[in-house]
């Protein structure tokens, strides 16, 4: 035990918990760990591995029905094959499983499976499940398992045991090991208790590795440890163990490095065995222990309960030799996971940095044969000043052996010192390229790191602080194509776009293979909206990288807005195949083919997806967008003609969408298209009660009745019918401003007049601008435009003289004058009757000169009457009434188009004040 772990228990009040020694080294901690194994531990390992062999033989033995002598008697073999039976749907009892990645009728086939085998189904991953059945890594629930520390197994073992009709050995069949994959201490000798003659039987067979039949018994006796624990269950204790001393390390205020974090927290579990064990070796007490630690691994806890059972247990000497042997177990089992983890770390790395180098275009080669080029361009130059007729020897005893093949056609020419000089000259101008070329492919790691910032300030908008970077690489590598090219890039959204298509040039130039040049390139394109430009640089890019999901859905994006239909559906299609987990990638493929006028094939790929999906799919947070992927597959099934097929996929798929309006009108939709009328007016009048206002329903609804008509007109019978129903929807929704509105459109003479007279005299009250907006399709029916003449004139009389309307006894606001003489001016300028209309608009400005409407309408009806000029005046009056107004800023600039006078000055109406 090393100083600090010594001074540190010397340290500890015994009543405190003692914190796990994460600032030890990890020197300090091996010493610790490996400072005090037993010599007779290994064969304490041994015989336990012995005795686990043979219990698992009895377990085949017990599963299979029994030994051969059993199935000589007749009597006997129908009571194994009877337990066998029972042993079989017990198998995997205990096992809360999840399956993933599985589609039917797999599915349901590994499902039926476990059940029969005493497994227990979970649709999805929580606390109680104990095993994660994957079909490939890297699933969402696979992630979801792995950082929860679940066990993940392939289906193979889930077919192997149901074949073999026994407990097949899990390891081979891990795909991430973690907790444990079975409920409490259910043991996987099945079948055992049942059967006693078997269990006579093992004891027998194993009575034959010891002295005699009582010295068996005696050992057995004596050591309950190793009847109760196996190796394998004791390896699960130590994963267990290991994943709750890194959660309560990250719990800490004073935590180790992330990258130590898993080997102190193995240390310290084998540092607490080994107090435990020096605990035993001096008969203090395990218990002694478990009050310095907080943490307690749970073979220590074991150790603490067989102690506590005194004489009838162990003897303090078989309990030390017992720690040990675990303690062994433990060790082996975390060096193991230990193991497995760096190695998943470096695969990982490397994963990432061969990413890396693809996605930058660069190789490790690159550097290596600029490096030999460099030397070629000193060797060319040195052999003109010095007169070297030959290079070949020169170079070859320079060059390393491993690299001479890289350069041997460089070297084999031959020069003169009589050469000329110009082509010595083109000589060295080329390998001078070649160096450039060579040496633009990569970045030192000081300027790689400028480089990703030059593109982070890009994405966030900082132009500044990406153009300082730019500089900086190009300070020490001027013809760097990446950094000129993204430089460029910044440039453009500066609004310095000359200089920014000379940098992105150069750029490609000098780095003609980097995907990200041609990228830029095409990017500059498409932000002059030079589209089939850009499509061109993308291209270039994408045989260069042709996996670059950045650059596909560019291109893909292009070749919507150029209606390249075809190659849209091509490009959609790789990114599919590139990223199959991603939904926007089935959906974008299915899109793509539905505008190629493909729906059908835009069915089956949703259905596809679909397919992979599982049964309680999808979560909580992605309800909304499964939702309206299922209204889409629908309406296309609708827009392909399969009627039938949609309504009933809408109603299989009803509790997965969420959108019940959407559902609603969707439903709705293919009820009037299959002629299902009747059910069709039930539901209009369902959404009817969710919206009065919509005037669509009200539209389905007399479709629904067969009271529609297209160009609006209907006989009296008709009238009398469509009369009676907005008569009873009118006292349904009696706030419905629809439901007053529609009726006017279809009834005639008296009761025409006191319908409108119902509707109109509210809004005039409220102030409602847009009446006579709303009423001006009237005027197109015969008649009707008398009867609201008639109808205003009399509002404006009674409320002139009693200050109330007709037939009413409340008093009307003062504003209710105004806006009727508002009405009377559009009504008098739709008619085209200019003088009236003027009168009347003046006499409602005089009445109340501050709103902004009248002196609108009143250049309208200037410009009706082809005083052009005076409505630009008005117009601009009313502009400089309100200056925020986008609206009134746009009908002063007509007006004063109308009336040729126009100046620059009026730019800046639709303009912000930092825009310039």
């Amino acid at each position: 035990m090393s100083e600090s772990s010594a001074k540190l228990r010397k340290g500890a009040n015994k009543n405190q918990k003692r914190n796990l020694p994460s600032w030890m080294s990890s020197s300090e901690h091996r010493s610790k760990s490996h400072g005090k194994k037993s010599t007779d531990a290994d064969n304490d390992d041994e015989k336990e591995k012995t005795e686990e062999t043979k219990q698992a033989k009895g377990h085949d033995k017990a599963v299979g029905g029994g030994s051969p002598s059993n199935k000589t008697e007749h009597s006997k073999k129908s009571a194994a094959s009877s337990s066998s039976t029972a042993n079989f749907s017990k198998l995997l009892e205990g096992v809360v499983f999840v399956l993933s990645g599985f589609v039917n009728p797999e599915r349901s086939m590994l499902r039926s499976q476990a059940i029969e085998m005493g497994a227990a189904y979970q649709a999805d991953w929580n606390s109680d499940c104990t095993l994660l059945v994957c079909a490939f890594p890297n699933t969402p629930k696979f992630r979801q398992v792995e950082a929860d520390c679940g066990t993940i197994i392939s289906k193979e073992w889930i077919i192997e045991c149901y074949n073999q009709k026994k407990l097949v050995d899990i390891e081979k069949f891990l795909m991430h090991t973690g907790k444990p994959w079975r409920k409490g201490n259910i043991s996987h000798k099945t079948g055992e208790e049942e059967n006693p003659s078997k269990k006579s039987q093992k004891v027998e067979k194993g009575s034959k590795l010891m002295p005699t039949t009582s010295s068996s018994s005696k050992n057995k006796t004596s050591n309950p440890g190793k009847e109760r624990f196996s190796p394998s269950e004791l390896k699960r204790w130590a994963a267990d163990d290991l994943n709750k001393t890194i959660l309560w390390l990250e719990s800490q205020e004073e935590k180790p490095e992330e990258s130590e974090i898993k080997q102190i927290a193995a240390e310290g579990i084998l540092i607490c065995m080994q107090d435990a064990i020096d605990s035993i070796e001096q008969k203090q007490g395990v218990q002694h222990i478990m009050e310095q630690w907080q943490c307690i691994p749970r073979v220590v806890q074991e150790l603490a309960k067989l102690e506590g059972k005194g004489s009838a247990a162990l003897s303090n000497g078989d309990l030390c030799s017992q720690a040990k042997a675990w303690k062994q177990i433990y060790e082996e089992e975390l060096q193991r996971l230990d193991s497995d983890s760096v190695s998943k770390k470096q695969k990982q790395k490397t994963n990432e940095s061969e990413s890396e180098r693809s996605n930058n275009g660069r190789s490790t080669a690159t550097r290596s044969d600029a490096a030999g080029l460099l030397f070629v361009y000193i060797s060319l130059k040195k052999a003109y000043d010095t007169g070297v007729t030959s290079l070949q020897l020169i170079v070859h005893s320079r060059v390393a052996a491993d690299k001479r093949h890289h350069f041997t056609a460089l070297t084999s020419l031959s020069l003169s010192h009589n050469t000329k000089p110009s082509p010595f000259n083109q000589t060295l101008s080329l390998f001078q390229s070649f160096i450039s070329l060579a040496m633009g492919a990569s970045l030192p790691p000081k300027e790689a790191n400028l480089f990703k910032l030059i593109v982070k300030s890009y994405e966030t908008k900082q132009y500044k602080k990406g153009l300082k970077a730019a500089d900086a690489i190009l300070k020490k590598f001027p013809d760097h194509g990446e950094t000129l090219s993204m430089k460029g890039l910044t440039l453009n959204c500066m609004d310095r776009k000359s200089e920014a298509y000379e940098l992105v040039r150069v750029g490609v130039k000098n780095d003609i293979k980097s995907h990200v040049c041609w990228h830029v390139y095409g990017l500059l394109y498409r932000s002059d909206r030079e589209y089939r430009e850009a499509i061109k640089c993308y291209r270039n890019a994408l045989r260069i990288d042709p996996d670059n999901i950045e650059i596909l859905r560019d291109l893909s994006l292009l070749q919507a807005q150029m209606r390249d239909l075809a190659g849209f559906v091509e490009t959609r299609q790789q990114l599919l195949t590139l990223k199959p987990n991603h939904r926007m990638n089935w959906i974008g493929f299915a899109v793509a083919h539905h505008l190629n006028s493909n729906g059908s094939k835009a069915v089956e790929i949703l259905e596809a997806y679909e397919g992979t999906l599982e049964d309680d799919y999808p979560p909580d947070n992605e309800r909304c967008e499964h939702g309206e992927m299922l209204l889409y597959k629908i309406s296309l099934l609708e827009e392909c003609g399969s009627l039938k097929r949609a309504l009933e996929e809408l109603h299989k798929k009803e509790l997965k969408i969420v959108d019940k309006l959407a559902y609603k009108e969707q439903e709705v939709s293919l009820l009037v298209k299959l002629g299902l009328l009747e059910e069709a007016a039930k539901l209009y009048r369902v959404l009817l009660s969710m919206n009065p206002d919509n005037y669509k329903y009200y539209e389905g609804l007399q479709k629904c009745v067969g009271l529609y008509s297209e160009n609006g007109n209907y006989s009296s019978d008709e009238i009398d019918q469509l009369d009676s129903l907005y008569e009873s929807l009118g006292q349904q929704y009696t706030w419905s401003s629809a439901v007053k509105r529609i009726p006017l459109d279809f009834l005639q003479g008296h009761k025409f007049r006191e319908a409108a007279f119902n509707y109109i005299r509210p809004l005039l009250t409220k102030g409602v601008p847009s009446l006579f907006s709303d009423l001006s399709p009237l005027y197109g029916q015969p008649g009707k435009a008398d009867i609201l003449e008639h109808l205003i004139l009399e509002l404006e009389h009674s409320i002139r003289t009693t200050g109330r309307c007709p037939g009413r006894e409340e008093k009307e606001p003062p504003s209710t004058l105004m806006w009727t003489l508002f009405f009377l001016a559009q009504h008098y300028d739709r008619r085209g009757q200019y003088d009236v209309a003027l009168s009347k608009i003046d006499e409602a400005i005089e009445h109340t000169p501050t709103v902004i409407d009248l002196y609108s309408v009143k250049s309208r009806i200037l410009k009706h009457a082809g005083d052009l000029a005076a409505a630009a005046a008005l117009a601009d009056e009313a502009r400089c009434m309100d200056l925020a107004d986008r609206y009134v800023n746009s009908e002063c600039v007509k007006r004063m188009l109308q009336a040729d006078q126009v100046c620059s000055n009026f730019i800046f109406f639709y303009q912000r004040r930092n825009f310039l």
